[in-house]
């Protein structure tokens, strides 16, 4: 794709096969830490070559006239592009390292275009030559360490099972001064979930670094190491960083360090088949922020529009200013109005004396959530009234996600064995030897629950959960990927004082102080659903996960004069929603 935008760019003459080679040999570079990434890069490459490939001969000793393909080791290479060996840049001043390097570039310079085996041969040869010598001079300086040297010498592009454990565009490509272009697809992996490769990431300083992040943020700030001063960067990454949390040092970043010129959000549509997530895709320069960033979103309603992204982009196109750290929304200027006013007015949640946690998690729902015949057959087999009594107080009624609606939720008749771990000085462990009739439950399923990686100290116990008794108190319930569709009854919140014990699916909102009710009919309010689809990634065609890190930053206005008026209302909307209900809600 690369090469046909630059041949369309150049006009090029009758030769195509002699400009894509002048292309491929001075202008493209190519780095992935997978080598059969890098195989495939170059049989496409090759593919390109042959199209353009005419037949000049019929003597198959001259190969028909047909050029040999390039070698094309020392320009697409596995490497780990994050990672950069350490350069003292006192180390380059040494003529004669400064003598072997050219040596070194002028050797795979032709290797590209050695056309035997013996020439290739004795030039790999000459290669490695010229490389021991490298390690020699570098190891006799007195900023080089043996180990950081061997490091960056040892290094040949011509093993092709290997990946070097760094990324080095001056030794590996002869690109010093930086590239004009760097685009990409960068993967996407939690970095809590890389273990010990995280602090070695952390270690190399990139500015972009959060534990809870992933890792297509630092491919953004390595590509704009690698650019020149006014250079281009295009990636397609996930949405994620425009609103999460971890995002954002990512959008300080841009803001301070980039001039985002498009930003395309792919929130509401799956445009690429392959992608697990929902994407976007980012154009900056190399350069100080003109905060005038053409942007474009797609969602049901235009996404058949998206086949064309640059008519897409000129039809739907807005012109938005993004600063500092705060979360990117691509809105039309009204939009931006109704925004900057609902946050001047507002507190964000996190400021209120409201808490905000997650569903408990079993690591085994067959085994310890119930329905209602088998509560009642548990408690049958119970051996006298105090183990049943205080079995049908560990069996609670639960809600999931599914289960709760706008203004109610379904009775859906299950319940959760509650063999909770205990709060660390506070409240032991359930014993599970104290119930008799839920462990002879629990033991028919014991190859599930013994070896689950969510449970507490026993293969018995729930994970810990410091926030149990919550469960227990008033609270506001929402299931955690909401539905935006309006028919279905978006927002959906709902408020409970029944004691369910809500699952993994789903969020509860508690307080000792904060009036619920209130914040109840904020949330199901059209500001309500305002500030959802400002505040929070839109997951396809789904709807909106509504994560805490969301959630705390909802600005909501602090009016207790309203407050009594509103409670009102909520408290007979909870009994019987209606439409006229719906609206005074709103007028209010």
């Amino acid at each position: 794709g690369r090469m046909t935008e630059l041949l369309q760019r150049l006009e090029p003459a009758s030769d195509l096969y002699a400009l894509k080679l002048e292309l491929i040999e001075h202008c493209i570079y190519g780095v992935d830490i997978e080598p059969i990434a890098v195989q495939i890069t170059k049989l496409r490459f090759f593919i390109s070559l042959i199209c353009d490939c005419e037949r000049r001969s019929d003597r198959p000793e001259e190969n028909y006239g047909i050029p040999p393909l390039p070698n094309l080791e020392t320009k697409f290479v596995a490497a780990n592009t994050l990672l950069r060996p350490k350069q003292p840049e006192e180390g380059f001043r040494n003529q004669a390292v400064e003598v072997l390097k050219t040596q070194l570039t002028s050797v795979r310079n032709d290797h590209f275009r050695a056309k035997t085996a013996v020439e290739k041969k004795h030039l790999r040869q000459e290669d490695q030559r010229i490389r021991e010598a490298l390690l020699a001079v570098l190891g006799q300086t007195s900023v080089w360490s043996s180990d950081e040297a061997r490091q960056l010498v040892s290094w040949s592009p011509y093993d092709q099972n290997a990946s070097a454990q760094f990324f080095d565009p001056q030794w590996m490509f002869d690109l010093g001064e930086g590239v004009d272009v760097v685009i990409g697809n960068p993967p996407y992996v939690q970095l809590q979930k890389m273990q010990t490769q995280t602090d070695v990431l952390k270690a190399q300083g990139y500015q972009t670094f959060d534990r809870t992040g992933d890792l297509y943020c630092l491919f953004y700030e390595r590509g704009w190491q690698l650019l020149k001063e006014g250079g281009h960067l295009c990636y397609i990454t996930s949405n994620k960083w425009m609103r999460a949390g971890y995002g954002e040092k990512m959008r300080s970043f841009f803001a301070k360090k980039t001039n985002p010129m498009l930003l395309i959000d792919f929130a509401g549509v799956k445009i690429f088949e392959s992608a697990t997530v929902d994407t976007n895709i980012l154009l900056f320069s190399k350069s100080s922020n003109q905060h005038k960033t053409i942007c474009a979103v797609a969602d049901k309603k235009n996404k058949n529009g998206v086949k064309n992204l640059s008519l897409f982009v000129q039809q739907q196109h807005l012109t938005c200013d993004f600063r500092a750290s705060e979360s990117w929304v691509i809105l039309s200027p009204i939009e931006q109005s109704i925004k900057r006013k609902i946050e001047a007015v507002g507190t964000p949640l996190k400021d209120w004396d409201v808490q905000i946690y997650r569903g408990v998690l079993t690591g085994c729902n067959e085994a310890f959530i119930i329905n209602t015949a088998k509560r009642d057959e548990i408690l049958a087999n119970c051996q006298s009234e105090a183990e049943r009594a205080r079995t049908a107080e560990l069996i609670r009624p639960i809600l999931r996600g599914r289960d709760i609606e706008r203004y109610g939720y379904k009775d859906n008749g299950l319940y959760l064995i509650n063999t909770h771990n205990g709060i660390k000085d506070q409240q032991p462990r359930i014993d599970i030897e104290d119930y008799p009739a839920v462990k002879a439950h629990l033991d028919q399923y014991w190859d599930k629950i013994a070896f689950r990686s969510d449970r507490g100290d026993t293969p018995y116990n729930l994970r810990s959960c410091a926030y149990m008794d919550d469960f227990s108190k008033p609270k506001i319930v929402y299931m955690e990927i909401m539905s935006g569709n309006q028919k279905a009854g978006f927002p959906a919140f709902t408020y409970d004082e029944k004691e369910h014990v809500v699952m993994n699916t789903g969020y509860i909102m508690s307080s000792e102080s904060e009036n619920l009710l209130y914040l109840l009919g904020v949330l199901n309010s059209k500001i309500g659903k305002r500030i959802i689809q400002q505040y929070v990634i839109q997951l396809g065609d789904a709807g909106y996960r509504i994560l805490a890190q969301y959630t705390t930053k909802f600005p909501i206005v602090k009016q207790p004069p309203q407050e009594r008026a509103i409670s009102t209302l909520v408290t007979q909307l909870l009994e019987a929603p209606t439409a006229d209900r719906e609206a005074a809600l709103n007028a209010l």
